[in-house]
């Protein structure tokens, strides 16, 4: 994981001819907007986790995206000339459950976002902080995005598995 700026990240892009590159990072840090602005620059394509959200109401995050129609997109997107530009939550957990492996990965931190900052730092405090969390929240079906946004930066580490770190 190397901290970057943004005109390191592009200049990376284009030495490496990267086709597809996947933008990580917790709810609200920024992940679209850097997205939506490397995408301007090299004329390429967005896939937003989002737009692949079914309407089950039960499940974890991962469990709830319509991965089947995620997959073909992004297989679709690499047969034309752009670059594809990857963005959700979760990323790595959910390219990995498709088998999609981005020739750069960007964790994407607000440096404004106190607590997600530094999920990466102790795994001891985020064990307390999933229980608390739990213990806490009201029985949905639906796993709270607090609570998975926690368990994936505990269980996958996504900031040190990442290649570049871009915080605004």
């Amino acid at each position: 994981m190397i901290a970057a700026e943004k005109n390191q990240i592009i200049k990376r892009i284009r030495v490496e001819k990267c086709k597809l590159v996947g933008l990580d990072g917790s709810p609200g840090a920024g992940k679209k907007t850097f997205a939506r602005s490397l995408a301007n620059i090299f004329s390429g394509n967005l896939i937003q986790f989002d737009k692949y959200l079914s309407n089950v109401s039960a499940g974890k995050y991962s469990d709830i995206l319509n991965l089947d129609e995620l997959k073909i997109d992004i297989e679709n997107g690499l047969k034309s000339q752009n670059i594809i530009f990857v963005v959700g939550i979760c990323l790595q957990e959910i390219l990995g459950k498709i088998n999609v492996v981005p020739d750069l990965i960007i964790y994407v931190r607000n440096k404004h976002l106190k607590f997600w900052t530094n999920m990466d730092i102790d795994k001891t405090k985020l064990d307390v902080i999933i229980n608390t969390i739990e213990m806490n929240s009201n029985k949905v079906e639906r796993e709270d995005l607090e609570i998975t946004n926690a368990k994936y930066h505990h269980y996958f580490s996504p900031v040190t598995r990442s290649d570049l770190v871009y915080e605004w």
